[in-house]
C-alpha cells in the first residue's frame, strides 16, 4: 500500500506513531526499530521522565541503554500493544527524545479511540498530527480529540509552532481548559498585554427589564421563611455540604 493513502497519526509532542491498516515496513519510516527499552531507563522510580534522555540523539540513548544500533540511526521505535496505554508505560507518555512508540490498529475509528486514550493518559489539550487525504477523517478527529491543535499533513514540531502552518508563531502553546491552561492559543504578544477598555452605558435597568416578568416581592422558596433552624443545625448542614463537595470537613 502506498504510504500516501495510508492514515498515519503522529503525536509529535509525545512520540507516538499509529499506523492504521498499514502493511508497509516500518524501515521506510525509521532507520532502526527498538523492540524494548527498560521502563526503568525511560522513567525514574517516581514515575517521571528520566532527564538524562531529554534532547539526546538516538545513538546516545541506545548507547546509554546498552542497545546496539546501526551507525546513523536517527529514531528508535518500539512496537506497542494498543491495550497497553498507562502511566506505567513510558511509550504512551511524553519522552522529549527520539524514542517513539508504534501502535497498529484496524481502521481509523479504532485509531480515533486509541488516540483519545493516549491523550487522556498524558497530554490532553496540547497537539496532535494527522496524515491523511480523507477530509471526513480530519473532521471526525477535529470534533472529538481533546487537543487545542490538530495539524494535518505537516511535521508536528514545525506545524505546532506555526512554522509550516497558519498558526501564530510561538514556542509556548496553550493547552486550554482541558489541559489546565487559561488559553488554547499559541501564546503571542497579544496574550501578554493589558488592554484598558472604556465602556459607555447604552441603556438603563428599566430598559433591560422590558418584556421580562417582574419578580414578586416574596421569598423565592419556603426555606427562606424558616426560623426554627438553630446554629447547630446550620453548622451540621454546612459541614455535610462541604463533605459532599470533597472538602474533607465533617470527617
Amino acid at each position: 500500500m502506498d504510504i500516501a493513502v495510508t492514515t498515519i497519526l503522529l503525536f509529535a509532542v509525545f512520540g507516538i506513531l499509529l499506523f492504521v491498516g498499514c502493511p508497509i515496513s516500518v524501515s521506510i519510516v525509521v532507520s532502526s526499530i527498538v523492540t524494548a527499552l527498560s521502563s526503568g531507563f525511560l522513567l525514574r522510580a517516581n514515575g517521571t521522565m528520566n532527564p538524562k534522555i531529554v534532547g539526546r540523539t538516538a545513538l546516545k540513548i541506545a548507547e546509554m541503554a546498552g542497545i546496539t544500533v546501526p551507525a546513523g540511526t536517527k529514531l528508535l521505535v518500539s512496537e506497542q500493544d494498543p491495550m497497553n496505554v498507562s502511566k506505567k508505560n513510558p511509550y504512551s507518555r511524553e519522552k522529549l527524545c527520539p524514542v517513539i512508540a508504534f501502535f497498529t490498529v484496524d481502521g481509523w475509528e479504532a485509531a480515533c479511540e486509541l488516540s483519545i486514550r493516549i491523550l487522556q493518559n498524558e497530554g490532553a489539550g496540547h497537539t496532535m498530527t494527522l496524515h491523511t487525504k480523507n477530509k471526513d477523517v480530519v473532521r471526525e478527529f477535529a470534533l472529538r480529540k481533546p487537543v487545542s491543535r490538530i495539524l494535518v499533513n505537516t511535521p508536528g514540531a514545525l506545524g505546532g509552532v506555526g512554522a509550516s502552518t497558519g498558526l501564530a508563531p510561538a514556542l509556548t502553546l496553550g493547552c486550554g481548559a482541558v489541559g489546565g491552561s487559561a488559553t488554547s492559543d499559541n501564546i503571542t504578544p497579544m496574550n501578554l498585554i493589558n488592554i484598558r477598555r472604556v465602556a459607555w452605558g447604552l441603556c438603563e435597568l428599566e430598559d433591560l427589564r422590558k418584556g421580562s416578568p417582574v419578580p414578586k416581592d416574596e421569598p423565592a422558596c419556603e426555606c427562606g421563611t424558616r426560623t426554627d433552624l438553630t446554629p447547630e443545625d446550620i453548622e451540621a448542614i454546612t459541614r455535610e455540604i462541604m463533605k459532599r463537595l470533597g472538602a474533607g470537613l465533617g470527617k
